[in-house]
């Protein structure tokens, strides 16, 4: 059943405010992983090479092509619609409800979040940001865990899409 993935409607605007609070907390928290992971890709191929490292991920960034082929604002809000929504619902359901839900049954919260959390910034394919999406998939499996909703799970994955979108189109430098 879908309550056994998280979804479910009980206490949802406790629920919603835990998630836009620790998306707003993810933020920060995302910016400190990327220069902690900047600084160790710099231990292992140099600091310049790192930083290029992260400038190239953030260039090639499927994102900004999107964006870029982007016309409009009726197109704009179709794409944070389906980047602020869509997307996040199904990522949750299926990396932290299905996936995670599925290793935690079977071997504990421990190897749920390690196998999630390994797998959801592989899955995004980025070597500098492996780290910051990394963090934000142990952060999502520990709220779904605490909360048992996906709900949070679901606007914190939001939230950061938002503050990516409106990165990449106010050329904010992140």
């Amino acid at each position: 059943p879908l309550s056994r993935l998280g979804l479910h409607s009980s206490a949802w605007p406790r629920l919603a405010i835990v998630g836009l609070l620790v998306g707003g907390l993810m933020f920060a928290l995302a910016l400190m992983a990327e220069e902690v992971a900047v600084f160790l890709a710099g231990l292992v191929e140099g600091r310049d090479a790192a930083l290029a490292r992260a400038a190239a991920e953030h260039a090639a960034d499927p994102l900004r092509r999107i964006l870029s082929a982007t016309r409009g604002p009726a197109e704009i809000a179709w794409l944070v619609a389906l980047l602020a929504v869509v997307v996040p619902i199904g990522e949750e359901v299926y990396f932290r409800g299905v996936f995670y839900g599925g290793l935690r049954n079977r071997w504990g919260v421990g190897w749920g979040v390690v196998g999630s959390t390994l797998l959801f910034p592989t899955v995004h394919q980025q070597v500098v940001h492996f780290l910051p999406i990394a963090v934000l998939a142990v952060i999502l499996a520990l709220l779904y865990e605490r909360t048992r909703s996906l709900l949070p799970a679901i606007i914190v994955h939001g939230v950061n899409n938002v503050i990516a979108i409106l990165a990449h189109l106010y050329d904010w430098n992140l």
